[in-house]
Parts: structure tokens; C-alpha cells; sequence
């Protein structure tokens, strides 16, 4: 017999209580142990009154001791005990099956031998009790049929066999015994369905309750991130952005004080004019960031000419191409294609950017587009220095990493994460695929205007 732990509240408080738990055990669901212990509490219960029946035929009716009708009588008994021993070694399915269709026979074959009217009406229990153990609408419906079935067909075939009722006496009492089947029937089925109902709300309040938890969790997440890129912003800004203001201030300044010649401006501009532009783009990607944290970034889907949006981007950045001898490509299987086109004109344009900056001078950058199943797929790709794996995973981990182009030009990895936050709110998919030396391919696939709906 298995042991109980008070901390659980499954532990009897008195230790003759522990044969009404036979069979159960600590990991069982409450559900099924609740079940478990009414079960065996009826069981015993059934034992006890069969018992005191057994006694009764043996202290007052002599007539029934015969070994036959001994044993018959004594059916009951045995049959309660089989069952405290099927709990006992767990098996629980053969004590239902036993519970309910070995042990109804057995009370009807008791009345048919013994004429004991009374062995029926334990049927009427089992009709309860299946209302109860059941868990679905088949097996009850199946149980109280049978049952019912086994009570009515015993009681014709003793009135046929022996003749212990006059017939209006016999018929009352077939509408008697079917009425009160048909009224207990339909007030157990109420109650049974009705404990449905509300379990299946419960259920239904669960679900929406751990989908409620998942979305906060999402949500606690995502706020998790935006407070480390908040943090990450406010160290660039301190150190990318000072830079090239305290560089233009020191020039300002000494060239008021007359401290400074023309040829050592000269030899600063080139290295300010880096830091500006780097200064620049930071403050622009700065600018979009912010929009999309306080909500000012709303998706407008309109007929965007793809080929022609690359064309600006490509006048845009043609010094730095320029400076480099790479040459931007570009080929379109679809030109117009739906989507908002000042977030695609941010994306691509930061995209193309890294592409030239990691390209080796002489190389090209290729930009293509195509439409396939409900989305449209922009490929930009390059045959640069590429990324190794491990860098690769901190990126697409959302985190912060930048490292210096071909001709060294300097980043602060702010843009991808950007790039990659707009095209998942525009319900799109940013990926980057890349291996070191063998250059990259960067895939930002839109999804068709019904998505958004």
C-alpha cells in the first residue's frame, strides 16, 4: 500500500482510513485520486452491507443453505474484494470494466436464483455511479443502457419464470421502475453536462489565461531588449557623436585663436569628414529607432516601383561606391510591389551600405527581387569578407556588434538591429546568410498586403 505525505493533503488522519486508499498514490492527478478514493470508499461500503446481508441468509434462512445458493449469495463479497484488489495492484481499467458490467450480472443472476427482488435495485447505484466514473458521453450512455436493460429483462423473466406479481401489479410496476430510470437518467445527464459545461469554461479560461502569460512574457521580453539597446544607444551617442562635435569644436576654436595652420586642417578634414559622416548616419538611424519605440512608425502599404527606390538609394551612396570601385547592380523579375515604402527605403539603403562596406574594391553588390507565394523576396548579396559563424550568431541574437569595413570605415551595429526590428513590424522576415571570406547575402521578404489585414 503506498505511502502518503501529510504535505499534500492526501494523508488519512486515522489509520484505519488508510484501506481508502488502496491503490492511489501520490503522483495521480487530484482528479483521478478524488475518484479514486470515492470509488473505494462505495466499494467498501458495498462490501460491508453485502456482508451483513451474507450473515442475515446464514443466522435466519436455513432454506438458502444450499452450496449453490450459498456461493450466489456470497457472490457479492467476493466480487467487492476482487475489487480492492484490482485497485491494490493498480489496475484500474479491468476495476471499471468489473465495476460495471461484471458486477450488475452477478446481482441479476442473485434474484433470479435466490427470488431476491431487493439484489436488483443494487443495479440502480451503478447507474449513479457511471455518471460519475465516466468521462464521456458513449461510455455513460453505453453503461446506463446496459444497466437498465439488465434490471428490466430480470424483472419479466422472474414474473415469466414465477409468476410473483398479478398482472396490473406487474405492469405499474414496469412503468414505476422504468419512470424512475427515465427521471434519474435525465437528471443525471443535466448535472453531468452541465459539470461539462463548466469544466470546458474553466478550460477555455486556462487557455486564455496561459495565452495572456505568453504575451506578457513576449512583451517582458521585448522591453527587456529595448532597455539593453536603449543603454547600447546612450553609449554610442556618448562616443560616436562627441567624437567628431569635440573634433570641429578644437578646429573652431584654435582657428579663432589663430593656434592652427591651414595644412593642418588640411590633414584634419579627411579624418573629421569620417567621423561626421559616421556621425551622420548614426543620428539618422538614431531618428528611425526612436520613431519605432514611441510608436510614430505606422505601416502604409502602397505600390512601391522597387527598381526605381534602389536607384535613389544608389545615387545616394554613390561616392562611398565610388571611392571603392564597387559597382551596385540591380535586377528586378518584379518592379512594383506592395509595401510602405519609406520603411523599404531605411532597410535598403542601411543593407546596401554594408554591402559596400564590407566588399572588396573592384567587386560588385548585386540587388535582386523576385515575387514567390503570397511574398515578395529581396536579396542583397556581396562577394566580401563575410561573417564568421560566431559573429554571426550575435547578430542574429539582436545583439550589438560592429566591425570596420574593407578601407576600415567604422560602424556601430545599430542599423542591421533596425533594419531587422522594421521589416518584422511590417510582419516581414530579415536574414542573414554569410560565411567568412565568401561574402554575404542579406533576404528581407515582404508579406502580400492581406497579412496586415
Amino acid at each position: 500500500m503506498p505511502e502518503f505525505t501529510k504535505a499534500n493533503g492526501r494523508s488519512p488522519k486515522y489509520p484505519y482510513q488508510r484501506i481508502f486508499y488502496v491503490g492511489l498514490t501520490d503522483n495521480m492527478a487530484p482528479y483521478h485520486f478524488s475518484q479514486g478514493l470515492i470509488f473505494n470508499v462505495i466499494n467498501i461500503t458495498g462490501l460491508l452491507i453485502g456482508i451483513l446481508r451474507f450473515c442475515y441468509i446464514l443466522l435466519f434462512l436455513p432454506e438458502q443453505h444450499t452450496p449453490l445458493l450459498l456461493l450466489i449469495n456470497f457472490m457479492p463479497v467476493i466480487f467487492n474484494l476482487l475489487m480492492l484488489f484490482f485497485m491494490y495492484v493498480k489496475a484500474y481499467v479491468q476495476t471499471v470494466y468489473f465495476s460495471f458490467f461484471v458486477f450488475p450480472v452477478s446481482f441479476v443472476v442473485i434474484s433470479f436464483f435466490t427470488h431476491d427482488r431487493g439484489a436488483l435495485y443494487y443495479l440502480f447505484p451503478y447507474v449513479i455511479y457511471s455518471f460519475f466514473f465516466l468521462n464521456s458521453r458513449k461510455k455513460i450512455f453505453t453503461a446506463f443502457v446496459s444497466i437498465s436493460m439488465m434490471f428490466i429483462t430480470a424483472i419479466i423473466i422472474e414474473n415469466k419464470v414465477h409468476g410473483l406479481t398479478h398482472r396490473h401489479d406487474f405492469i405499474l410496476e414496469m412503468i414505476s421502475i422504468v419512470g424512475v430510470f427515465v427521471l434519474s437518467s435525465v437528471t443525471l445527464f443535466s448535472i453531468k453536462f452541465q459539470i461539462w459545461k463548466y469544466q470546458d469554461k474553466i478550460k477555455a479560461q486556462r487557455e486564455a489565461l496561459q495565452k495572456t502569460n505568453r504575451r506578457i512574457a513576449q512583451q517582458a521580453e521585448r522591453l527587456s531588449e529595448t532597455i539593453l539597446i536603449k543603454d547600447k544607444v546612450f553609449s554610442i551617442i556618448s562616443h560616436d557623436i562627441r567624437s567628431p562635435l569635440q573634433g570641429l569644436y578644437l578646429i573652431v576654436e584654435a582657428d579663432i585663436n589663430d593656434n592652427i595652420s591651414l595644412e593642418t586642417i588640411k590633414e584634419i578634414l579627411p579624418q573629421l569628414k569620417e567621423e561626421l559622416k559616421k556621425a551622420f548616419d548614426l543620428f539618422e538611424n538614431l531618428l528611425n529607432w526612436a520613431k519605432m519605440q514611441i510608436k510614430e512608425t505606422h505601416i502604409t502599404i502602397d505600390t512601391v516601383d522597387v527598381n526605381a527606390l534602389v536607384g535613389r538609394i544608389q545615387n545616394h551612396l554613390a561616392k562611398a561606391a565610388e571611392e571603392k570601385h564597387v559597382n551596385v547592380k540591380a535586377d528586378f523579375t518584379d518592379y512594383y510591389i506592395p509595401a510602405d515604402k519609406d520603411i523599404l527605403e531605411i532597410v535598403l539603403r542601411n543593407v546596401i551600405s554594408n554591402a559596400i562596406k564590407f566588399s572588396h574594391p573592384g567587386e560588385s553588390v548585386q540587388v535582386s527581387g523576385k515575387a514567390s507565394e503570397g511574398d515578395y523576396e529581396i536579396t542583397v548579396s556581396d562577394s566580401g569578407i563575410g561573417i564568421s559563424a560566431e559573429k554571426l550568431a550575435k547578430i542574429n541574437d539582436k545583439a550589438f556588434y560592429s566591425t570596420p569595413g574593407t578601407n576600415n570605415e567604422q560602424g556601430t551595429g545599430l542599423g542591421l538591429i533596425i533594419c531587422r526590428d522594421l521589416v518584422e513590424k511590417c510582419n516581414g522576415s530579415f536574414t542573414i546568410k554569410s560565411e567568412k571570406d565568401t561574402g554575404t547575402s542579406v533576404h528581407i521578404k515582404l508579406p502580400h498586403p492581406k497579412a496586415f489585414s
